[in-house]
């Protein structure tokens, strides 16, 4: 028993000393102005980060923790975006069944998202949206909603995303919720910056497509050297002019039963591949190393994907420094908490053009080696002192209980 006890006050120590390791750190490179600057984060950056976005941290030269906004190019667009977007040709029917929300597209737009703000905190959970160029023949395109923020009044504002198309006619398709409907505050659309300036292309993944006759579907396997962020990708088909084929976004996942390890395939998101539409979608910052798009064929010839884009939105931290001081970045800290500054109460006070803080240089920490003690980082010499000091004291008074045990007995 003392020795079950010793080995997991053990495990313990160690599992606190690595929890505290970030992964990479990004140097600045020094201003000549002291002020507000905005500060760009690559996607090595961004998919190292373990507990996004709460698990990065800015220091200086003293190892001071340096306040900063985190921000990103969508969301900075996102208020004013919404506030002028509304749609021309729509109406609200209200059926025993259904609340459907009809809109015409009489300016032939791209659409690839809509939003429906709600009333008194209700949101609908049963959404589908449908689109098409003859009325009466909608395709369904969408079956899911998010819900993105409350504002102060108590309402609810949800985006429906999806493959961007340009029909002529949609229908979004709300189910009653419990005893009632939700109360529709306004709808619109966000224009769409796909791919645009709000990502960045990544570096290609592998792809391998494989055709699973017997169950009439294709799975083709993405896969990259390291865990990436990914908020979208763009799907390359070029052997079939016409389809529309139910299509999951995967990962390989596994269970034990009666002590075997099974594997199976997780879907994380759902959608239809349509001929119709941009074969874009949006996974908002899914992070992995492989993962998988399964493709129902039914009865059809199998697609053949040529090739996956994958894209990543654009982040960027905004933050006050000083001329001539030494500065840098931290990521990859899953332990961490998402910090609270008094900074994010200010933002008024922040210019609305701001410099940029240029990084400089991107390295793995190896605290293994001699690395100096930044912001409340222990030097990891320490921890392994104290640990083999609190393990010499419990092997001492483990062995000293099990000498009285034996002479007892």
């Amino acid at each position: 028993m003392n020795k079950i006890i010793f080995t997991i006050l053990l495990f313990n120590l160690l599992s606190i000393a690595f929890a505290q390791d970030f992964k990479l750190e990004a140097k600045l490179e020094k201003i000549d102005e002291s002020g507000f600057y905005k500060i760009k984060l690559s996607p090595e950056l961004i998919s190292a980060m373990e507990n996004f976005p709460a698990d990065i941290r800015i220091f200086d030269e003293e190892n001071n923790e340096i306040p900063y906004i985190f921000k990103n190019y969508e969301d900075s667009k996102l208020a004013e975006t919404l506030k002028y977007r509304k749609f021309q040709y729509s109406k609200i029917k209200t059926s025993n069944k259904h609340k459907v929300i009809s809109i015409v597209n009489n300016k032939n737009k791209i659409f690839s998202r809509f939003y429906i703000l709600y009333k008194n905190g209700q949101n609908a959970y049963n959404l589908k949206l449908y689109g098409g160029n003859e009325k009466n023949k909608l395709k369904e395109i969408a079956t899911t909603a998010k819900t993105l923020r409350y504002n102060n009044l108590g309402e609810i504002l949800e985006l429906i995303d999806f493959q961007p198309c340009k029909y002529k006619y949609y229908r979004i398709q709300i189910d009653k919720y419990s005893t009632k409907y939700p109360q529709i505050s306004k709808f619109g659309y966000i224009e769409s910056t796909i791919p645009g300036k709000a990502y960045l292309k990544l570096e290609n993944p592998d792809i391998t497509q494989n055709d699973i006759k017997d169950k009439k579907i294709s799975r083709i396997k993405i896969s990259y050297d390291s865990p990436q962020s990914i908020d979208m990708i763009n799907i390359n088909i070029s052997n079939i002019d016409f389809y529309y084929r139910n299509t999951r976004i995967q990962i390989k996942d596994s269970a034990v039963h009666k002590k075997k390890k099974n594997y199976y395939y997780r879907t994380l998101k759902s959608f239809k591949l349509n001929s119709d539409c941009m074969p874009i979608v949006l996974l908002n910052n899914f992070r992995a190393k492989t993962f998988y798009l399964e493709i129902e064929n039914k009865d059809n010839t199998a697609l053949r994907v040529d090739s996956i884009e994958c894209y990543q939105k654009k982040y960027y931290l905004i933050t006050k420094l000083e001329k001539d001081k030494k500065y840098f970045l931290r990521v990859g800290n899953a332990q961490t908490q998402k910090p609270e500054y008094d900074l994010q109460y200010f933002t008024d006070k922040i210019p609305k053009h701001l410099k940029v803080a240029e990084i400089t240089g991107i390295s793995q920490i190896n605290y293994l080696k001699n690395v100096e003690n930044k912001g409340f980082q222990p030097d990891k010499k320490i921890i392994w002192i104290v640990i083999i000091l609190i393990a010499g004291i419990l092997l001492y008074i483990t062995l000293r209980m099990l000498n009285k045990t034996d002479n007892i007995n």
